[in-house]
């Protein structure tokens, strides 16, 4: 879950304030919302974070119900 972690916060530590800098480029595409409307960036955020980790979660969670003579024998 580590790893996954690090995937995620590091783009969007890069993500966010290339969006937010590069919002003039952006700004006709964003009807109704601020160039760094603090909500939007929030949730879109928290979003992309939760999919990534119940992506990783859930094949981990599977990995760890098997018995691991089982795993080292079919090898």
């Amino acid at each position: 879950m580590r790893e996954t972690l690090l995937l995620v916060v590091f783009p969007v530590a890069v993500g966010v304030p290339a969006a937010i800098g590069l919002a003039r480029l952006i700004r006709t595409l964003l009807f109704g919302v601020g160039v760094s409307e603090p909500i939007a960036v929030g949730s879109a955020m928290l979003v992309l974070a939760a999919i990534a980790m119940l992506a990783r979660y859930l094949p981990a969670r599977r990995a760890s119900l098997v018995d691991p003579m089982i795993a080292l024998r079919y090898e």
